[in-house]
């Protein structure tokens, strides 16, 4: 357990771009400087949520039980299933720690620039993003060396120097840009040579001092205040690699470098037992699970930058607009429902624009109109649908459904003065299609009333 006075405490960014006001603000806020349809700058897969950081603080709970306090920095969000009661986790709005005038803001290169002024933040501290996870036990020591930071950081050889970086950099992503603007300005701070080594930050989770993030804050503000405007990513933004790197180069850190492993060495050294802290960027996500599971990495992220695609990011398809209906048996069936009807025609005026529902109900919800109807028999094809493992084409009826009557009958309720009760309870017995005791005085209108009803109720003449 983690002595008081060396407290670490976790951040987290988090977004949650399916909600409607969010998306607002954000688009409302894109002119023809920010391109709507750049993934990079205003992208879904930027902001996109799976409650992955439900689980991360899962993770945590289960393997680092020694964090402090837990801060979910957001912009007047805050997650549907947390538990805010929960004393150990804080939600930090944007508003508290950055200046009015730049929010809201929608670059999480300017936003955690401002994480050190979060109220009563730990000297130490450990940052992430909300779809970083623990794969097993950690300890302080696996981010801090004698109150030193670790920084772990990525050497390539296609770009090895901050030379060749500049050259290869120019056709890369700001989020890229970002890293080499960070280098840049630790280079000339330290009148380093462009042929010196050229660090890549190593998407992990991270761990900072305060105080030496402060430092850096000031002592580089200059060449700082330049980004810290910008809402949205952009190409002369500085990654927060500067502030580790910074650390490193004044004494105040501790340098390792990574590397993902090749498949054969990662085999070589399990069996050697050698842990490996890091393990990403793979494509394909059963064979990410079966590392995961193999190699049992320390920390590990489900959606890599590098070189996992735009559609493996949001593989999880846009289910904003889409409602789940039925009752999952014990067995994994999903069982028809009753009233799906109605439920269909309310969901449609609610916005809704697909329904996933029991194959038995698939007939009676393609009556409405502008709903797109999945059928699923099972609990496995709902989950495979949603991961996009199984393509289920939209239920069209083959059938000829006429919801014109087709029955005349010599009454109607029309016919009926008064006994308005009696038929409205008849109204909702036919519905549920549930029989009636119907209990007459001489001419009430008994009779239209059964003869319009007759092919719904047990006729019972008391």
């Amino acid at each position: 357990m983690e002595n008081e006075n060396n407290k670490i405490d976790m951040v987290y960014l988090w977004c949650d771009g399916n909600d409607k006001e969010f998306r607002e603000r954000k688009n409302s806020f894109l002119t023809a400087d920010y391109n709507i349809k750049d993934e990079e700058v205003s992208g879904i897969k930027r902001f996109f949520d799976n409650e992955e950081l439900r689980y991360s603080l899962r993770s945590l709970e289960k393997y680092a039980p020694w964090i402090n306090h837990v801060y979910i920095v957001t912009d007047r969000q805050c997650p549907h299933w947390l538990n805010t009661a929960y004393e150990k986790v804080s939600i930090i709005d944007h508003s508290l720690i950055m200046p009015q005038e730049i929010i809201p803001c929608f670059n999480s290169n300017v936003i955690e620039y401002f994480l050190p002024k979060i109220p009563a933040l730990s000297e130490r501290f450990l940052y992430a993003n909300d779809d970083f996870f623990l794969g097993r036990t950690v300890r302080s020591s696996d981010f801090f060396e004698d109150g030193m930071p670790i920084v772990r950081v990525k050497v390539m050889n296609k770009y090895k120097t901050l030379k060749k970086a500049k050259k290869v950099f120019l056709e890369y992503a700001p989020s890229d840009k970002a890293v080499l603007n960070a280098a840049e300005i630790l280079f000339k701070e330290y009148g380093k040579d462009e042929n010196d080594l050229f660090y890549v930050s190593h998407h992990n989770i991270d761990s900072y001092n305060k105080t030496a993030w402060l430092e850096t804050s000031k002592k580089l503000a200059e060449s700082l205040k330049l980004f810290l405007g910008n809402r949205f990513r952009s190409d002369n933004d500085v990654q927060r690699i500067l502030f580790s790197l910074d650390a490193v180069y004044s004494g105040n850190a501790v340098l390792k470098i990574v590397s993902d492993p090749k498949p054969w060495r990662k085999a070589l050294n399990f069996f050697k037992n050698v842990e490996w802290e890091s393990y990403m960027d793979n494509d394909d996500s059963d064979k990410l699970q079966e590392e995961i599971l193999k190699f049992k990495p320390k920390f590990f992220c489900i959606n890599s930058g590098n070189t996992c695609s735009k559609e493996r990011k949001i593989k999880i398809k846009n289910f904003e607009s889409t409602i789940f209906l039925g009752e999952l048996s014990l067995d994994g069936k999903i069982n028809r429902v009753n009233g799906i009807l109605p439920m269909c025609i309310e969901a449609l005026e609610l916005g809704i624009k697909r329904v996933v529902l029991p194959k038995e109900n698939a007939i009676e919800a393609s009556i409405i109109k502008g709903l797109e109807i999945i059928p699923v028999e099972d609990l496995l094809e709902a989950i495979e649908y949603i991961t996009g493992d199984l393509e289920i084409p939209s239920y069209v009826s083959k059938e000829n459904i006429n919801l014109s009557p087709t029955q005349n009958y010599e009454f109607d309720f029309s016919d009926v003065k008064g006994q308005e009760n009696a038929k409205r309870a008849l109204e909702i017995a036919a519905t549920g299609s549930h029989n009636c005791l119907l209990c007459r005085c001489t001419r009430f209108g008994k009779k239209p009333i059964i003869r319009k009803n007759s092919y719904n109720f047990t006729r019972f003449d008391i």
